[in-house]
């Protein structure tokens, strides 16, 4: 056996002399200070609330939830992040002012204010995601499947006319056919989209400044637009009952929301000083839409998709089955903004031109039963592997 060695404790005078110590060894020795979060630069400076930012700098945290962005005053969602950059999609309030960024209590600041910019211009691809078309998505029953007709009625107001009324007929024509083609591909060639376009524009009963209501067709004004739209149809010796749907295309030299989802089988307007005295029944209810000419086919396509809500099938037990909404769907489980899929369904974000969502491809019954998986959620968290199948011509 080994002798063992006896376990010596600390006195208490050793313990007070410790303590001691270590106590202005902490005081003048203090732990390095977490560094704030530092914005070197941010790219865009300027565009339209929706935007996605990228910000450069450092001391920001890897965990995205972790990240306070706001811009121009609103909280911006943060996608991605790492410790030397954030990319960000700013909020649909955002204005003019300071990008800042916080971690921990520690607030970082741009270099310079983001500058908050109004509503697309003519000649861009379209608005962002937060700047979808007004539609109502009531009951006007567009088929989903078979054949949609579609007529569109070139029309103007009386002080803004097209400088050459021939191109932009023209390109409004080329428009609706990448609509038809997007119907086609999306449906696997169940939904035929047929479109004609009037020869001739309507000059409106009012000027532009009439017309608009900030970047939108005026509500007031819808009843009036379609009802000239529908008498040019007349005019032209073309028959309304032949047809699903009506747009009026107004030549607005501006980009603008539009609206769909109304339907009406009598279009009325009267202005007896002017000599007009529209009063026109159909056989039938017409779906409805307002555009303008510089309308992406992506929000073309949106609008028409408002429109079609006679779904075949029974399809009762879905909550909106009926009705295809702006934002397609938004999660009880989490933050409702941030479980969206806007960025992948027609309804959402229709000038990045994506497909329906498989939620819409269901009702829609452009899937067949046999590639359907459904999925019932709860609160409970569970990890599963699928594989995606780009779309393709055939399922």
């Amino acid at each position: 056996m080994y002798p063992v060695e006896p376990i010596r404790r600390e006195s208490w005078l050793e313990r007070l002399f410790r303590l001691i110590w270590e106590f202005f060894r902490d005081l003048f020795n203090p732990l390095p200070a977490v560094p704030s979060p530092q914005i070197t630069d941010f790219d865009p400076i300027r565009g339209h609330p929706g935007v996605e930012l990228v910000i450069d700098g450092a001391h920001f945290s890897e965990e995205r939830a972790q990240n306070t962005v706001t811009v121009g005053g609103a909280k911006a969602l943060v996608v991605d992040a790492s410790a030397n950059c954030l990319r960000v999609i700013t909020h649909k309030t955002s204005l003019t002012g300071p990008v800042e960024v916080e971690v921990g209590g520690l607030t970082g600041l741009g270099p310079v204010d983001f500058e908050a910019l109004g509503p697309p211009a003519p000649d861009e691809d379209g608005p962002p995601i937060f700047f979808e078309g007004a539609g109502q998505g009531i009951d006007q029953g567009a088929p989903s499947k078979g054949t949609l007709r579609v007529i569109v009625a070139l029309c103007q107001a009386n002080d803004l006319a097209p400088p050459n009324p021939a191109a932009v007929r023209n390109a409004v024509v080329d428009t609706f056919g990448d609509v038809t083609t997007f119907y086609d591909q999306a449906s696997y060639g169940e939904l035929d989209v047929q479109v004609d376009v009037t020869n001739n524009w309507r000059t409106l009963d009012g000027t532009i400044a009439e017309m608009m209501d900030g970047n939108n067709l005026a509500g007031s004004k819808l009843g009036q637009i379609i009802a000239e739209a529908a008498q040019q149809v007349v005019d032209e010796g073309i028959d309304l009952n032949d047809y699903v749907l009506i747009a009026a295309m107004v030549y607005t030299n501006q980009g603008i929301r539009a609206w769909g989802g109304g339907s009406a089988d009598n279009f009325t307007y009267t202005n007896a000083g002017a000599g007009i005295n529209i009063d026109i029944s159909t056989d039938h209810n017409l779906s409805l839409i307002w555009i303008n000419e510089t309308a992406n086919w992506g929000r073309c396509a949106h609008e028409v998709g408002h429109c079609i809500v006679d779904t075949p099938g029974n399809l009762s037990a879905w909550e909106n089955a009926k009705v295809l909404g702006e934002d397609v769907y938004r999660s009880d489980l989490v933050d409702p903004n941030a479980a969206t899929a806007t960025s992948f369904d027609m309804m959402g974000s229709h000038d990045t031109h994506p497909l329906f969502s498989a939620y819409y491809m269901e009702q829609l019954e452009y899937y067949s039963a046999v590639n359907i998986r459904n999925l019932q959620w709860d609160r409970n968290p569970f990890s599963q592997s699928f594989d995606v199948v780009a779309h393709g011509d055939a399922q």
